[in-house]
């Protein structure tokens, strides 16, 4: 997911959001779906920050564990 869709996913999650706390509790309907599409939206986000965290943790492994000159790194991937 690239920066814009992330931010569009973001404000979509915030909206939903706002929309569910602005519902009067009469518009039980209207409120429960705005909740389920906040959670739904939120858990989108949690799993790219996941995906994306997971990807700087293994740039810092990386970093901090440089491989042997001539290593191929993609051998070992299909291990």
């Amino acid at each position: 997911m690239d920066a814009k869709a992330f931010f569009n996913l973001t404000a979509q999650m915030r909206d939903a959001q706002k929309n569910y706390f602005k519902t009067p509790s009469q518009a039980y309907r209207q409120k429960q779906e705005y909740l389920e599409l906040s959670k739904r939206l939120e858990a989108e986000l949690d799993k790219e920050i996941k995906r994306v965290r997971d990807i700087l943790a293994r740039e810092e492994y990386k970093k901090q564990n440089p491989t042997l000159p001539g290593f191929d790194e993609d051998l070992l991937n299909k291990v």
